[in-house]
């Protein structure tokens, strides 16, 4: 499969959202994508967990697939009994739309002991955006009902810089599409 190579307003923002950020392990798509790969592979490695750090709104129009939404992992998590430590510990790969708040939710994750103990936390470098520049699926729905999508969620034309074949939702004034 071949990429195609990013638009430089992509790459700006992904630089620049990296700089606001140099505590946290961001992780690009290849890597996260090989990870899953290898955990498909491998029967003692459990898979990385993609943790949605967008509003429930956003996910219905798209996500990442097997991506969970943060409260749903963390409900989980606090509610769990807390696990002998494993022999090799488990991904977290946070994203959203470009890298912002995911990074801000990685920064989150990465204050309690409890969860470094068992994840390594990774922002997904570029987040959707970058997701379907490498050319992988996005999805709407759950379950038996979700199927393939074109759309992805952006806050605006500086971030509408999704590839071609696919289509940008912005959000109105009032939280409307336009």
């Amino acid at each position: 499969m071949s990429t195609p190579s990013i638009p430089p307003t992509l790459s700006a923002l992904i630089n620049e959202n990296n700089k606001k950020f140099p505590t946290v392990n961001h992780i690009p798509v290849s890597t996260a994508l090989s990870l899953l790969l290898k955990s498909s592979s491998q029967t003692n490695l459990e898979p990385p967990i993609f943790l949605d750090c967008r509003t429930n709104t956003e996910m219905k129009i798209s996500r990442i697939p097997t991506s969970i939404p943060v409260a749903a992992f963390l409900q989980r998590h606090v509610s769990a009994p807390l696990p002998p430590s494993p022999q090799a510990k488990r991904a977290i790969i946070c994203y959203c739309t470009i890298g912002y708040r995911s990074s801000l939710r990685c920064l989150s994750l990465q204050s309690h002991p409890s969860i470094t103990r068992l994840y390594d936390v990774y922002n997904l470098e570029g987040s959707a955006v970058r997701w379907v520049w490498e050319g992988c699926d996005m999805v709407e729905g759950y379950g038996e009902d979700e199927t393939l999508t074109n759309r992805v969620h952006v806050f605006g034309p500086r971030w509408n810089v999704l590839p071609e074949g696919y289509e940008g939702l912005e959000f109105g004034a009032w939280g409307r599409f336009r």
